[in-house]
């Protein structure tokens, strides 16, 4: 994952518009200094497109930065169509695994696989079950397999971005169950005529084919963790179309009974089947975002082509946000066309909006296309600075023919074309919850990995270990007495300074026998003490009190330790994974978790997943700059103990189960407090300052119980 560094202070924002113009819902203040990690990061005209692990305020993951105000590696985006026509790809999991370990040695990150093809989905559907008679398409290769939850499994360990591509869009095969059960859904030409380009093209201007292709993506949105769905020059409403007499009806009750122009090409008939394509990507696109914000990415024809024959208008949906990411189909064998339409106005412009790929052809089965061709289209597309390139279709990729035998393409020339990008610099952090810390700290030189390209985040730390590492996270820690001398410790030992340093600053002592016991393992108590010591907190609480609000188990800790772990709450610093609530502090600490409790030390914002963390919040601390997601409530005692208070002086609590722990009274609380208030909070799962305020000051309520 690369690293991105804030280098002034600015905002993350939803899109490119300057700040100045966006709602405090579509911008999230940054500072100079803050590290990120990214998933990735692609160039948009001057500013970078990126995907966090965690979201940033209502931005959320996926957003951009303004690129002076930042330093990261940009990378290209490569991405490559995977079919199931002419390509044995997805006819396996081996296959699958084979396929993407070799697209990831070349350096590619986005796969498109084709999931709806002929009126059929390739992966088992209910939508489609329901409404075309077949859950899967019926071949062989599919029909016992689920083929997207295998895509997901063996691309994400690879760190792929699966974006399913809908290619047939609403093009279907004559003798598709869907055509066959639902004729009445299908659209013609003015004579009647269904067939255009070989195909059945479903209506765009029907409810139930609209309700049908929403609720189809939207299904994959909800049961599959893509980064995407993609539609393609196949979601079209054909200009030679649309004469059915549904259409023609529709259209003289939305033009004051004017009868719809038999000429294709007439204006208004044009704006009017542009008008209802919009509609039903309008419809797809809240459907998709409803579960899950997915990004939308359209792979069209060009502009004025996909306008003009297939009412796509893109330029359009671009402008209006209905499309998050733009794949220009650019087929052209001459290459003084090829630039042409790459320098084409909307092109350029859609570049500097959103993130924009050419799609490059690197051949058919029966029309090869030779390396010298697309290796030099590709080179004028990263001249130009697109985000990246597209590749129709991975046989094509990797064989020069396919048809009447298939020759290999030279490895070395592809090498060349596509040289590796090592986006991961350990090979055991990828996906890991505490990836983000160690990837901040080794950046900065506080952590260091293993000469095998590991971080080992979930082994152990010693205590020699955990001195060194104290000397690199306070280098300016003054030494307060002589250092110690212990048994155990000699001046040829490697930890021999560290340990010499940390026990002159009072952060780390030997124990009454003389020792300093250096391979033990250090403890998460431990390792909190000595990263609170140095600091000064300014600590109201009776440290027992504040305590078990936190902590489910608070037995485990000693009386003497209280204070200290109490002013470790208070300055930010616990993180306790998986349960947030579980100190756990007699056990063997990891280097993850101690790279977690760094960061918070060191506020490294944004590094440490919310969930794990504990934070001393309060409802009046609750600011416009600071709102506090559903997920992260249970690692803040002290503010679930102001809201159990607050709604218990309400009678919507029970006063004696006041404990700082969420639990179904308190939701149930919650629910009938905004429901008579008429808040949205507890639909939208965050705790905001109008929501805090709300709390705050009202004095009484009715909730019709």
């Amino acid at each position: 994952m690369p690293i991105l560094t804030v280098t002034q202070n600015t905002v993350f924002k939803k899109t490119t518009a300057a700040a100045t113009n966006l709602s405090s819902s579509e911008k999230f203040p940054v500072s100079a200094g803050q590290f990120f990690t990214v998933n990735y990061a692609f160039r948009v005209g001057e500013h970078c497109f990126i995907e966090l692990p965690q979201p940033l305020g209502m931005v959320g993951r996926v957003g951009y930065f303004y690129l002076l105000h930042v330093k990261v590696s940009l990378q290209e985006l490569r991405g490559v169509w995977l079919t199931n026509i002419d390509s044995e790809i997805l006819y396996s999991r081996q296959n699958l695994k084979q396929g993407f370990q070799l697209l990831k040695t070349l350096g590619f990150n986005t796969i498109y696989p084709v999931v709806w093809h002929s009126g059929y989905t390739l992966y088992p559907s209910p939508i489609a079950q329901t409404f075309c008679g077949s859950a899967t398409i019926p071949h062989s290769h599919f029909t016992h397999r689920d083929l997207l939850a295998e895509i997901l499994e063996e691309a994400k360990p690879l760190n792929l971005r699966v974006i399913p591509c809908f290619e047939y869009g609403l093009m279907t095969a004559p003798n598709s169950s869907l055509a066959l059960q639902r004729p009445d859904l299908l659209t013609t030409d003015r004579q009647n005529n269904q067939i255009f380009n070989r195909k059945l093209w479903l209506n765009p201007c029907q409810p139930e084919v609209q309700q049908f292709l929403a609720a189809l993506m939207a299904d994959v949105a909800e049961r599959y963790e893509v980064d995407g769905i993609q539609l393609d020059d196949n979601f079209g409403f054909p200009a030679v179309l649309g004469y059915d007499s549904f259409s023609q009806a529709l259209y003289r009750r939305e033009n004051q009974g004017k009868p719809m122009p038999q000429t294709p090409e007439d204006p208004q008939r044009q704006q009017w089947c542009c008008s209802k394509l919009t509609t039903l990507l309008q419809q797809i696109v809240s459907r998709v975002k409803a579960k899950r914000n997915s990004l939308i990415s359209l792979s069209p024809n060009p502009w004025g082509f996909a306008r003009k024959h297939y009412h796509a208008d893109w330029r359009l949906w671009q402008q209006m946000g209905l499309v998050e990411e733009l794949v220009v189909q650019v087929y052209r064998s001459d290459f003084t066309t090829f630039v042409t339409e790459l320098d084409k106005a909307e092109v350029v412009t859609a570049r500097s909006q959103i993130p924009t790929a050419i799609a490059i052809l690197t051949g058919l089965n029966t029309k090869p296309v030779s390396f010298s061709q697309f290796n030099q289209q590709i080179q004028k597309t990263r001249e130009k600075q697109f985000a990246g390139i597209v590749c129709f279709f991975y046989e094509t990729l990797l064989y020069q023919h396919l048809s009447p035998t298939k020759i290999p393409r030279n490895l070395s020339d592809l090498q060349r074309l596509f040289p590796s990008i090592q986006e991961f610099p350990f090979s055991d952090l990828d996906r890991h919850w505490a990836s983000a810390c160690m990837l901040a700290l080794t950046e900065r030189g506080v952590m260091r990995g293993y000469p095998d390209r590991t971080c080992r985040p979930d082994v152990g730390m010693t205590r020699a270990e955990f001195a060194a590492l104290v000397a690199a996270v306070f280098p300016s820690a003054r030494a307060i007495r002589p250092p110690g001398t212990f048994s155990d410790v000699s001046p040829q030992d490697w930890f021999h300074p560290a340990i010499q340093w940390a026990t002159e600053r009072g952060l780390l002592a030997g124990y009454p026998d003389g020792t300093f016991r250096p391979h033990q393992m250090a403890s998460k108590l431990q390792a909190i003490l000595v990263l609170v010591s140095p600091q000064s907190v300014s600590n109201p609480w009776v440290p027992h009190e504040l305590l078990r609000l936190y902590f489910e188990d608070l037995a485990q800790v000693s009386d003497w330790a209280k204070k200290a772990l109490s002013d470790a709450i208070v300055a930010d610093i616990v993180v306790n994974y998986p349960n947030v609530r579980q100190l756990r502090p007699n056990q063997i600490i990891t280097r993850g978790e101690v790279a977690a409790l760094v960061c918070r030390t060191l506020k490294i914002l944004h590094t440490v997943p919310r969930p794990y963390a504990t934070w001393y919040w309060g409802l009046d601390e609750i600011t416009e700059a600071v709102t506090v997601p559903y997920e992260t409530w249970n690692g803040s005692g002290r503010l679930m103990r102001d809201i159990q208070v607050r709604l218990s002086q309400l009678g919507l609590y029970p006063v004696h189960e006041i404990n700082g722990a969420y639990n179904w009274k308190t939701e149930q609380g919650l629910i009938q407090f905004c429901t008579a208030l008429n808040l949205p909070n507890m639909k939208t799962g965050v705790l905001d300052q109008p929501f805090a305020r709300a709390l705050i000051n009202t004095s009484s309520l009715k909730t019709g119980s």
